[in-house]
């Protein structure tokens, strides 16, 4: 018997009454706060936000935009 064989096997035995599926103990979900813009320092905090390669930004506050230069006097 191929080691194929004997897990095919297993899994009947472990859940007979499931046929052809594989029967998954899937926890429950779990409650997660919001996702916050992570702009500036203290966090801007605004929601709802977008995700970028960077972090997650609100519409005022998108990633990418370049930091204020300084003019000339």
């Amino acid at each position: 018997m191929r080691a194929r064989d004997k897990v095919a096997q297993a899994i009947a035995e472990r859940h007979p009454n499931v046929p052809g599926q594989l029967a998954v103990d899937v926890p429950a979900g779990e409650d997660k706060p919001p996702k916050v813009c992570e702009y500036g320092n203290p966090r801007c905090g605004t929601v709802p936000v977008r995700f970028y390669a960077n972090g997650h930004f609100c519409d005022d506050h998108p990633a990418g935009r370049p930091a204020p230069r300084r003019t000339a006097p």
